[in-house]
């Protein structure tokens, strides 16, 4: 013979079993209502909050019944293992305040176009979207990594090469730079304020700096005698077709902040590159001209 029980006789009559046990004392291992916590290995703290009244303890038990008596479907999600990325830094960092003539960005384009100077800071999330690899003496973008090789490669017989090359630095390393060339300006009578901005037109200040993207490489002679070289003459005709441009070209301070460094050079993409290159412009006249904000 079969029997047919309703799921709400099955509450009524789980809640008033709950309700006898508790009173009974026979549930009485239960803590009153309140936070109770425990601590992890690593010092985590979880804490949990038990009830002891009997229409919570019959309406939990009520419920789990109800929802492992009904049938249920299960969804699996898809877990996706994302690759080890450069831990995200909190730093204070000095802005130039006044952005007056001057791009400011809002949403890059893309990540090779991410703008940095020292009118545009590295996003806030910024460190929690890249991912470095090793290269050379350093470490670099690993989605640049093999045009920088390829573009290295190409020009060694003019002299180009991955040694003493500059390539990701840490914000520390960065303002551990900018500070020691604060003070080479103070100890000439320059006021801090007056030796800060001198330094930030050859170091750039911490949090402002393309080397903390992993998108720039200076190559060595870290100097204006790089010009003189066949590696300079060699990434003047070639560095566009491997996407990296020369980020600070000569008369351009206005524009990047930054006087003139034949050495340094930045991805943004073959496209962009090929464009900024052949017209002698920089990626910020590039940015305003084709994505203005």
């Amino acid at each position: 013979m079969e029997i047919t029980v309703k799921k709400s006789h099955c509450r009524r009559v789980i809640a008033a079993i709950a309700a006898v046990l508790i009173t009974g004392g026979l549930l009485s291992g239960c803590s009153p209502q309140g936070t109770e916590s425990s601590e992890t290995d690593d010092g985590t703290t979880i804490a949990a909050v038990t009830t002891t009244t009997a229409t919570t303890v019959a309406t939990t038990i009520a419920t789990t019944v109800a929802s492992t008596a009904a049938p249920t479907t299960t969804s699996t999600a898809a877990v996706t293992t994302a690759a080890p990325t450069e831990a995200r830094t909190t730093v204070a960092t000095a802005v130039a305040a006044d952005t007056a003539g001057h791009y400011v960005q809002n949403i890059p384009p893309s990540w090779g176009l991410v703008l940095v100077n020292r009118w545009n800071p590295h996003p806030e999330d910024f460190f929690g979207s890249i991912t470095l690899v090793s290269y050379g003496p350093g470490r670099f973008d690993s989605r640049t990594k093999d045009a920088l090789d390829s573009m290295i490669r190409a020009g060694s017989a003019d002299g180009l090469s991955s040694s003493g090359a500059s390539l990701y630095r840490t914000i520390e390393t960065q303002t551990k730079l900018f500070n020691n060339e604060t003070a080479r300006h103070t100890a000439k009578g320059y006021s801090r304020a007056e030796a800060e901005e001198l330094a930030s037109q050859v170091v750039a200040r911490p949090g402002t700096s393309e080397h903390n993207t992993g998108l720039a490489v200076d190559f060595t002679p870290i100097d204006s005698s790089f010009e003189n070289t066949s590696a300079f003459r060699w990434l003047q005709a070639h560095c566009a077709e491997y996407g990296f441009i020369m980020r600070f070209p000569q008369n351009k301070i206005a524009v990047t902040g930054v006087s003139y460094e034949p050495w340094h050079y930045r991805y943004v993409g073959v496209e962009a590159a090929g464009y900024i290159m052949a017209n002698g412009i920089t990626l910020e006249e590039y940015l305003e001209t084709f994505y203005p904000q």
